[in-house]
Formats: structure tokens, sequence, C-alpha cells
């Protein structure tokens, strides 16, 4: 949604409608981390499988981190991170809905590196 259609989307919202509203993109960044780890996974075990070779865990564990990490950046950091969406939700929710967003949204990404 552009700005100006979210803005007027969470206007006449209630409190609770719109913590709903913050609740259900933090699920859905959850659900994408797990989907993003299980490819990973399954792009390492393909990747040996094209090379003819198997990795040691510690090059597994190197491949699936910077791997992970450019997965992580590209389909979830660099959307809720970027200025415009950042300004638009100061604008739409509360200090506290901030805070659960902080919190909870970016939790996979303190995570970044670690594998499934």
């Amino acid at each position: 949604m552009d700005h100006l259609e979210t803005l007027r989307a969470f206007g006449p919202m209630s409190d609770e409608e719109k913590d709903q509203a913050i609740t259900d993109p933090i699920d859905l960044v959850a659900a994408i981390d797990g989907r993003l780890q299980l490819q990973t996974s399954n792009d390492i075990v393909n990747l040996g499988r094209y090379i003819w070779r198997e990795f040691t865990d510690a090059e597994r564990d190197e491949i699936t981190a910077s791997v992970l990490a450019a997965k992580r950046w590209t389909f979830i950091e660099s959307g809720i991170t970027h200025p415009d969406f950042q300004a638009t939700f100061g604008e739409v929710t509360t200090e506290p809905q901030q805070e659960s967003w902080s919190g909870a949204g970016h939790h996979a990404l303190d995570r970044r590196g670690r594998g499934p």
C-alpha cells in the first residue's frame, strides 16, 4: 500500500484493530524467515550436489550464514528498514506498537546468519 492509502486505512481503526494490524505483519515476518531458513538449507544441499562434494560443518555453517543473511536482507530487512516504510509506520502506530514491532519484527534479524 502506498503512504496515503495506509493513512486512510488506519484512520478509522480502533486501537484493537490497529494492534491486530501490527501483529499480522509480525507473524508474516516470522513465517517468511522460517521459509528463508528452510530454503537456505535446501540451497546448501543442492549446491553440494551440483559441485559433487560434501561440505565440512564449518564450510556449511559459513555458507549458510552468508546465504541466509543475503536472503533476509532481500526479503525482510530491506523493506522494514526502508525510510518510507519507517516514516509511514511511525505515523500510524503508537509507541508501544512500535516497540512491539521492533522487538518481534527484528527478532529474526537478531539471529542473522544462523541456519535452521
